[in-house]
């Protein structure tokens, strides 16, 4: 009889399968060590990673926590005319992906996507970063190196690899350890405030509208009829066109 779950590891053809995170609890004394010797024992090239969480995260069950990317790639995938990535410009229409860390301040924007190495940065993605910082004047770091605080203690003096992406096509590579990376951040944050992009929208009043809105739910449109209406819409704009 074929053998499933954590008793198939011996059966295991490699290590290509999706691998799934569960929470600990960070105790005192040396139990992590032991755990892992014990699981190091028992799985062997199978054994968990640890990925260290944020200290600053209180909701660690929730933090990673996230949505199947697959789900809008596929619909993508369905609303193209022959179910095929389509390329456009030397690249795919459809991509879905996601940035790690987004730093607004005194009206600019820094996005960070956070690569453990350099075999992390993707063409359609890399592609898809220079069209929004040239469309919206944003600034968008690929950091690349082990996350900082893996082992508990931060090496500031641990090297990093940072692309910088910003508008026109504009970039530039640079290697520098984490004090560097860090000091070089505060520049960034100098900049934007010696020269402030700010308006006078009033986002913060929008925002906590937004804040005691979610919670009533008189406030919910039903969003079948908003799709309903969308499309027959777009049929009568297609029809007064004649198409």
């Amino acid at each position: 009889m074929a053998k499933y779950g954590i008793e198939a590891f011996d059966e295991l053809p490699s290590n290509n399968k999706r691998r799934r995170l569960f929470s600990l609890l960070d105790t005192m004394g040396d139990d992590k060590t032991t755990l892992f010797k014990k699981l190091d024992e028992k799985l062997g090239d199978f054994k968990p990673n640890e990925i260290p969480v944020p200290k600053n995260i209180e909701n660690v069950n929730g933090f990673s926590h996230r949505w199947d990317l697959d789900i809008f790639f596929k619909v993508i995938k369905k609303s193209l005319d022959d179910n095929s990535s389509k390329t456009e410009n030397g690249r795919e229409v459809a991509y879905v992906g996601d940035i790690d860390t987004f730093i607004p301040f005194y009206g600019h924007f820094l996005f960070v996507d956070e690569k453990t190495s350099t075999n992390g940065l993707k063409l359609t993605q890399l592609s898809s970063y220079l069209e929004l910082a040239n469309r919206f004047d944003t600034t968008i770091w690929c950091l690349m190196g082990p996350t900082p605080g893996a082992n508990s203690v931060i090496d500031f003096n641990r090297i990093y690899k940072l692309c910088v992406i910003k508008s026109f096509g504009r970039y530039e590579l640079f290697q520098g350890n984490l004090k560097e990376v860090l000091d070089y951040f505060h520049l960034w944050l100098n900049e934007c405030r010696e020269n402030p992009a700010t308006d006078y929208f009033p986002y913060g009043e929008t925002a906590q509208e937004i804040l005691d809105n979610v919670e009533r739910m008189e406030n919910y449109k039903d969003l079948s009829y908003e799709v309903l209406m969308n499309d027959y819409f777009r049929y009568m704009d297609n029809v007064e066109k004649g198409n």
